[in-house]
């Protein structure tokens, strides 16, 4: 299977095949939008489906969508840290490819399905997710405010 960040494979929240260059237009032509990158993942018969996010939301007007899925099977996503991180590692390889492909002008957040609250098993993964963030110069969004990746990629990694 291809590496994620370069899968031609985008659908549209009707789950119509779109590409990259696509979605970038949108985000082009949306200039006051904030545009938000988000990962989560399940395991769905023996496997994990993990599922990228990118959401371009227009304040007042609601948005759109983009989403890309990809199984993988390695023993190791079976630890939760190990698997966090993974997702953490897809959302910036994706927010990395739009940000270069917008010429880096335009601020992307990107979400983190991990908990702020010490008593999820999450929470131990918040401070090295959040710091790789930060040093690859986005701005780190964590549960209860993740919605790109709490809400939207949950949603299509089941």
């Amino acid at each position: 299977m291809k590496d994620l960040k370069r899968s031609p494979t985008w659908l549209d929240g009707d789950k119509n095949h779109v590409a990259m260059s696509h979605i970038i237009a949108q985000i082009k032509k949306h200039k006051n939008a904030s545009v938000s990158v988000g990962c989560d993942s399940h395991k769905v018969g023996g496997k994990y489906l993990f599922a990228v996010v990118i959401a371009i939301h227009i304040k007042g007007y609601g948005g759109f969508f983009f989403f890309r899925r990809k199984k993988r099977a390695e023993q190791a996503l079976d630890k939760l840290k190990y698997r966090l991180m993974e997702e953490t590692k897809m959302s910036i390889d994706v927010a990395s490819e739009v940000r270069k492909l917008l010429s880096n002008e335009r601020r992307i957040d990107v979400h983190l399905d991990i908990n702020t609250c010490s008593k999820y098993a999450s929470f131990p993964t918040l401070q090295p997710a959040t710091s790789w963030v930060k040093a690859m110069g986005f701005n780190a969004i964590a549960k209860p405010d993740a919605w790109a990746a709490s809400c939207l990629a949950d949603s299509f990694a089941k």
